[in-house]
């Protein structure tokens, strides 16, 4: 069979998916380019590629976030503006490992389990995230020991508290 493939047609029957490797350019002037996983990928990309935040990602939001309330959403782009203004501070490339990097730092600092349910991760570290915003506005406070305080709500709301007392001995 094999042995008359020469000069003859040969049809295809059946579809093959061949998985695409994922590139960057380095230079857009001579073409070259190399290939990356998602573990090394700039966010920037990633979320161009993907036409989503990676936060949403993380948590499993994706399409849902079309049906999400506009404070949930809030909540997200909150943490995401905190996680990567923290890469920028600490000096981390923007890339997918440093995010998850930072927001696994995160979890520990507000130990938080890795078996916690995602949408209770979610609450506490938007909770943390708007106190610790909060903090930023008042100079009096004791900025590093009000945010260990922080650290101890185990709920959004626990956090809040903490915080609206903290804050009252400075506003009366």
């Amino acid at each position: 069979m094999i042995d008359n493939i020469v000069g003859s047609k040969t049809e295809v029957t059946k579809a093959v998916d061949i998985p695409k490797a994922k590139t960057v350019d380095i230079k857009p002037e001579d073409k070259t380019s190399t290939i990356i996983d998602d573990d090394t990928m700039p966010l920037e990309i990633w979320e161009r590629q993907n036409k989503t935040d990676y936060i949403l990602d993380l948590f499993d939001v994706g399409e849902r976030k079309d049906f999400l309330p506009t404070d949930i959403i809030e909540g997200y782009n909150g943490i995401d503006e905190f996680i990567k203004k923290r890469i920028k501070v600490e000096g981390y490339e923007p890339t997918t490992r440093s995010y998850n990097k930072v927001l696994d730092q995160l979890k520990k600092e507000l130990d938080i389990d890795e078996d916690t349910d995602k949408e209770a991760v979610y609450d506490r570290i938007k909770g943390f995230v708007n106190a610790y915003k909060s903090l930023r506005n008042v100079k009096e406070i004791d900025f590093d020991k009000t945010i260990k305080k922080l650290r101890q709500g185990k709920t959004s709301a626990e956090i809040e508290e903490i915080l609206m007392k903290t804050v009252e001995k400075y506003l009366i």
